[in-house]
Order: structure tokens, then sequence, then C-alpha cells
């Protein structure tokens, strides 16, 4: 595996602000893992950076609270979200709402400011301030639910490939 550092930031108009390049990561889980679970990736979320940022200003001491958990690759996706009892877990406060369809039909949702980092894509990060928050109550077979969807929002940032002759799956910027 290669890589390298690279941030995406969008401020409040959806507009992209920083990028960096070249990155590159492979992951095999093996192809019957891949058709069955689909893919997958660690995920730490996070409140968003610039808030963070702010909050450390004025109490370096502050503790920020983190959830770690499993993302679902989700090319059918247009936006990336998360499950909304990580918003209530973290404390976050709502920037507003959005709307959404869902296989159930169109919905309402409330949008948050988060940071999405990836342990196994180190210097990878996604910045949004207004990411939705869903009821996603997934549970994959013997393992944690996934609690964040990856839409084509973050996977239009680069290359993304899947192998199921391999069971493999890359990302590259």
């Amino acid at each position: 595996m290669q890589f390298n550092s690279i941030s995406y930031t969008w401020n409040a108009d959806g507009i992209k602000e920083e990028k960096k390049k070249d990155l590159k990561v492979t992951i095999s889980p093996s192809p019957q893992l891949l058709v069955q679970n689909g893919m997958l990736i660690r995920v730490v979320i996070s409140p968003h950076q610039k808030l963070v940022e702010l909050l450390k200003s004025t109490n370096p001491a502050i503790i920020i609270e983190t959830f770690t958990g499993i993302a679902l690759i989700d090319t059918g996706a247009t936006y990336t979200c998360f499950d909304k009892e990580i918003a209530e877990k973290l404390g976050l406060v709502t920037t507003g709402t959005g709307k959404t369809s869902t296989a159930n039909g169109p919905a309402e949702i409330n949008t948050y400011p988060v940071s999405l980092t990836f342990p196994d894509l180190p210097g990878f990060s996604f910045h949004n301030s207004k990411m939705g928050a869903v009821n996603l109550n997934c549970k994959l077979d013997g393992q944690d639910p996934f609690v964040i969807l990856i839409g084509r929002d973050l996977l239009s940032l680069g290359s993304f490939h899947y192998n199921g002759i391999t069971g493999s799956f890359s990302f590259s910027i």
C-alpha cells in the first residue's frame, strides 16, 4: 500500500476548499467476504475539524469524543451519511435539515458538522459541515453494524475500483 496525505474540506456552501494528492489503498478481504458483507472499511467519526479547533482554542484541555465503527461503501448512495445514534452519542448539534431518498421513499433528515478519518487510509480525512444522519440500524452476520454509508460524494474525489475476482477494492487519488 502507498499512503500520502490528503484532506478535503467543504465550506457551508458545499465548496471544496483544500486538496492534496497521491493516495492509493487496496483492501482485500476475499472474494466470498466481499460478496457476503460488501466493501467495509473502519472509520472514526468526530465533530467537524473546524469546530474541534475552535473548542481547543478556548479550552486546550477539552476532551473531544469520537466514535470508531465500520463504514459500508455504497455506490448506490449519492451522499455519505451516518447513523443518527452516533450524533446523539457525540452530542452533536444539528446544522439544519436536508432531503434524501431511501428505499422507503423520500425523507427529511437532520444534518451535522462531522469529520471522518479512516485508520486503513492514514492521512485521509473527509470534512462535511452538513452530513446527513439517518437510521441505519444495520447488522451484518456476526459483525458489528456499520455506522456510515460512504456515498458517491466521497468516492467522486478519486478513482474507485472493485475487483470481484480477487476479492478486493481500491481507492486512489
